[in-house]
């Protein structure tokens, strides 16, 4: 695989991998509800230490605001349908 690229802790770059995270975990966790590979691809292309983000992923809190992604990614489906 060619170079990763890094992310600097405390950058703007930081704060936009994390929600890019999420799906990624989402993904993974949830994959009959939400599938989103492109952030699964990104994300192992990516030289940046995730271990505080898994072991928060790990939390029921973080499993209910995954599954909210999913709801909400479901409502803008629906809303789509119905415009047609």
């Amino acid at each position: 695989m060619k170079n990763k690229n890094h992310i600097e802790k405390n950058s703007v770059q930081e704060t936009l991998v994390i929600p890019l995270y999420g799906r990624k975990m989402c993904t993974e966790q949830f994959p009959n509800l939400f599938r989103d590979e492109k952030a699964v691809e990104l994300i192992n292309r990516i030289d940046y230490d995730f271990s505080h983000l898994e072991k928060k992923s790990k939390s029921l809190g973080h499993r209910f605001g995954a599954l909210e992604v999913e709801a909400l990614e479901a409502c803008k489906e629906l809303g789509k349908a119905l415009a047609q």
